[in-house]
């Protein structure tokens, strides 16, 4: 389990719902099913789900939430491996101005 999931079990734990996962999805107005399933790890939890479920929650646990998301999606994007790009026929705008006064020295 990753930490925004820790993070978003703690406080649907210390909500007005008292632990009920539906009382919750209603409270925050996101479907009781999606909830479910971003909770067990089936769905990863989109920055609309994270929007709705702050909008429900009190100022305090929304921005612990969405710190929890920001740092899980921040890490995500970072440990993404691209292939490295192939050189290209691009020169930078400095080689260009080195030949084109080359040129107008002659």
């Amino acid at each position: 389990m990753n930490a925004f999931l820790a993070v978003l079990k703690v406080i649907i734990k210390h909500s007005p719902a008292e632990d009920n996962h539906t009382r919750f999805a209603e409270l925050c107005g996101v479907d009781k099913a999606h909830l479910h399933r971003v909770l067990s790890g089936k769905f990863s939890a989109s920055p609309e789900f994270v929007g709705r479920v702050c909008g429900g929650l009190t100022p305090d646990h929304a921005a612990t939430l969405l710190k929890a998301y920001l740092d899980l999606v921040s890490h995500a994007a970072l440990t993404v491996k691209t292939p490295p790009s192939k050189p290209t026929g691009w020169r930078s705008p400095a080689a260009i101005l080195d030949v084109e006064i080359a040129t107008c020295a002659r």
